[in-house]
């Protein structure tokens, strides 16, 4: 059995963090996925966003981080993951979370019998979530209570490239 916790993590917030330690306390491996849709844009490449995971479970010092992997996939998550054993874990915020949330855990189920698990989020984090942080970022707002310091360190220097490119 494994779990797979999907997301974009554009970026890795603090939120991501703490649902990454809950989901290693099952004991079970836990792979991250991070998905990569060349439709969107992000601020930062799958491989910086991986690396940036990385980092930042290393930095926290999580009790079972050595059964933690991070990849990148780019399609359907079925087309990968639908094995036996697998679950998906995602974090719910609020109400809205679970509406849009439910509807993909039934596309899972019913096109690769892949099953989802949901861990609410703590109220703590319940406010967090990569678009704001984003705005906060632009705004110049600290950010160590949303995300870890080095994706405060990578969030700093890609506002700083931004600026470049458009004086």
């Amino acid at each position: 059995m494994r779990l797979i916790y999907p997301g974009s993590f554009d970026p890795f917030t603090r939120g991501h963090l703490d649902l990454i330690q809950r989901a290693l306390a099952f004991g079970l491996p836990l792979t991250v996925v991070v998905g990569h849709n060349p439709e969107k844009r992000y601020w930062f490449t799958p491989e910086e966003r991986v690396e940036l995971i990385r980092q930042s479970v290393a930095g926290a010092g999580l009790d079972g981080a050595d059964r933690l992997t991070v990849e990148v996939h780019e399609g359907l998550l079925v087309s990968k993951y639908a094995q036996p054993g697998n679950v998906l874990i995602k974090g719910l915020r609020g109400a809205r979370d679970l509406e849009d949330e439910a509807v993909q855990a039934r596309f899972n189920r019913e096109v690769g019998n892949l099953e989802t698990l949901f861990l609410p989020s703590q109220a703590s984090f319940s406010h967090i979530s990569s678009s704001i942080v984003k705005q906060l970022a632009q705004l110049e707002v600290p950010l160590a209570p949303y995300v870890t310091k080095e994706v405060e360190a990578a969030l700093t220097q890609k506002l700083a490239e931004r600026k470049e490119h458009h004086d």
